[in-house]
């Protein structure tokens, strides 16, 4: 369901791609565009939308990875490049299943792709690291609950490593909003946006260390492309075609 409308809401004309390329993203919410525009407000305005971060085009669950990602990032150079998906977020809402679908490419992102990245870091992790990436796709709580005890080995002997154990954070939170497709992908965007302040943390400590320091920048750049690679697909995503039964099935139905 889409929040109600801010009192006194804006009306935006739509907005042309000249215009987009001189625009630069802004973090968090805001009520009208003179006061800035993060991702999703712009895309409200390409679509010549009312001016909100929670426009009705969107799928909710790209619009809630979006959403954490933008504030997420720290360099507005990063978070402008953001901008290339406005034009393709338009018109992606669809069916409760496509979201759904969207939600656990999120998930299984988190789980199976980011997460090792920063397991890497430390050697007497790298072996959890392999076991994540070795699970089978995790496309819905039956596959999740399969891949719990992998999960929770690899968060115990991460617990002491700050920039491993924060890209874990998703799962818990994931886990515990099955009813709401759209937590999955915020939960998963906030382990990366979790693990990226670790790392901004972690990066002074490791200073003295160019080799350290080194690796925890090579680990958030492979994690920033890795996100950009699963925000593509899940926006091309679509759901398969029903099985001839099952169609027959539905249409008896209905």
């Amino acid at each position: 369901m889409l929040p109600p409308a801010k009192e006194g809401s804006v009306s935006t004309p739509a907005l042309s791609e000249e215009r987009l390329a001189g625009l630069h993203l802004s973090v968090g919410g805001h009520e009208r565009p003179s006061e800035g525009h993060c991702l999703l407000e712009v895309v409200s305005m390409f679509a010549g939308e009312e001016f909100s971060d929670h426009p009705a085009c969107v799928d909710p669950v790209l619009a809630a990875f979006g959403r954490r990602w933008n504030d997420a990032l720290t360099d507005q150079a990063e978070r402008d490049h953001l901008k290339r998906y406005i034009p393709m977020l338009v018109g992606t809402r669809g069916s409760v299943e496509l979201s759904r679908l969207r939600a656990w490419m999120a998930v299984d992102w988190s789980i199976r792709v980011h997460a090792p990245i920063w397991l890497d870091l430390t050697d007497a992790l790298k072996p959890h690291a392999e076991k994540l990436r070795a699970l089978a796709p995790i496309t819905d709580r039956a596959s999740a609950d399969a891949a719990l005890p992998v999960i929770r080995a690899a968060r115990a002997d991460a617990d002491a490593d700050a920039y491993a154990y924060a890209a874990y954070a998703a799962y818990a939170a994931a886990y515990a909003y099955d009813a709401d497709a759209a937590a999955y992908a915020d939960a998963a965007a906030s382990s990366a946006s979790s693990a990226s302040s670790a790392y901004a943390a972690d990066a002074d400590a490791a200073a003295s260390s160019a080799s350290s320091a080194a690796h925890l920048k090579t680990a958030r750049c492979t994690a920033q492309s890795s996100m950009h690679d699963l925000y593509e697909r899940m926006i091309k995503a679509s759901c398969p075609a029903p099985s001839p039964e099952r169609a027959g099935q539905e249409g008896a139905a209905s």
